[in-house]
């Protein structure tokens, strides 16, 4: 084949090169090319990137992460409503005993005591399960797509198992506090309605 062109590669050699995720932005490249170009002035001709395919795909990739956000605040908020519910409907099933308590003199403490313990051990539960959860999810997905990689260190790990362990215990024992000094302030006749 180089017969035909006199012996010499009318393409000038090049190197191709995927940037660490860090670098991969158009700041990122910029630097590249500079040190590049620093570096290796004599050997190097030109350092050439597709700006544009950049910038696509970084503001491609922003507008995904908003999306996300904006879908995981909406799946909290009805997280939450439903946590909140579900301890309101298990306390008025247990009205007239909170109230009986309260009759016989039992303080709104004594009273609070078991149903706060009980929230707080739901809050746990919770939390294990929601992790055990969130790192099946996280295992699936680096084993099945293979563009897809998770990673997590073990710092990060322990602030996401504790984030979502004192979210869970804070959620239900909130609503069980309000819940139930809603019973307690209420008087005998309205319990009835």
């Amino acid at each position: 084949m180089l017969e035909i062109l006199d012996g010499e590669n009318p393409i000038p050699p090049t190197i191709v090169f995927s940037p660490v995720e860090k670098l991969a932005n158009k700041k990122g490249m910029d630097l590249i090319k500079e040190k590049l170009m620093e570096s290796f002035s004599e050997e190097i001709e030109e350092v050439s990137y597709d700006e544009n395919s950049i910038k696509d795909v970084n503001m491609g990739f922003q507008q995904f992460i908003y999306l996300l956000l904006g879908v995981a605040i909406l799946l909290v908020i009805i997280a939450v409503a439903m946590i909140n519910n579900t301890i309101r409907l298990a306390l008025y099933s247990k009205r007239f005993t909170i109230k009986t308590m309260q009759l016989v003199g039992a303080k709104g403490s004594f009273i609070r005591q078991p149903f706060l313990l009980q929230a707080i051990l739901q809050g746990v539960i919770s939390a294990i399960i929601g992790m055990f959860i969130l790192v099946s999810v996280f295992y699936a997905s680096n084993n099945v797509f293979d563009t897809f990689e998770i990673t997590f260190s073990q710092s990060s790990f322990i602030i996401l198992a504790s984030s979502l362990l004192g979210l869970g215990i804070f959620i239900t024992v909130l609503s069980t506090w309000f819940a139930l000094n809603k019973y307690l302030r209420m008087s005998l006749d309205d319990l009835y309605s």
